[in-house]
């Protein structure tokens, strides 16, 4: 990642509605979107912070928003 093109952006979100804000925004900005391999683990201790509505209103808030850049209301 670029992290002055990120930051240039203007990246909102804090949990894992960060994700598709950054691809949207960067699809949108003209940037580049690449798939890097990487491996994931199991938690080895401690429980899971992730809270499954908590984050799907953020996620559906970022699709909001880039429904509305769709149909011309600027959202960045």
């Amino acid at each position: 990642m670029d992290r002055i093109c990120l930051l240039a952006i203007g990246i909102r979100a804090n949990g894992v509605s960060v994700v598709p804000e950054i691809t949207f925004k960067v699809k949108l900005s003209g940037g580049k979107i690449a798939f890097v391999p990487g491996s994931q683990s199991f938690r080895p201790r401690g429980i899971s912070q992730f809270r499954f509505f908590r984050e799907a209103v953020s996620y559906g808030y970022v699709l909001l928003r880039a429904w509305l850049h769709r149909i011309g209301i600027a959202w960045f």
